[in-house]
């Protein structure tokens, strides 16, 4: 089931906005640029539909998922490796 399917009680509903307004205003504003709240809503209601009811939990959900992890990284530092040397010849 997606979030979309999912079905939560007013206080859920009301404890995940409190999350989302939170957390979005706690962002400085280069990183709202960078990041959709719609995104960071979805996240939340991930969290919540697999049970997660903490807010600092659903808050770390939402921001961790947008951390990119080692993999990530990899192409990344492959181009510099082969920036770097072709810049000695």
């Amino acid at each position: 089931m997606n979030a979309q399917g999912a079905v939560f009680d007013p206080e859920t509903i009301k404890l995940m906005r409190a999350v989302l307004d939170d957390l979005w205003e706690s962002l400085p504003s280069y990183q709202r640029a960078d990041m959709s709240q719609a995104v960071l809503a979805q996240r939340i209601l991930s969290a919540a539909r697999n049970g997660e009811r903490d807010p600092v939990r659903l808050r770390a959900h939402a921001l961790i998922s947008s951390v990119p992890g080692p993999a990530d990284c990899v192409p990344a530092l492959e181009k510099s490796r082969r920036v770097g040397k072709n810049s000695r010849l």
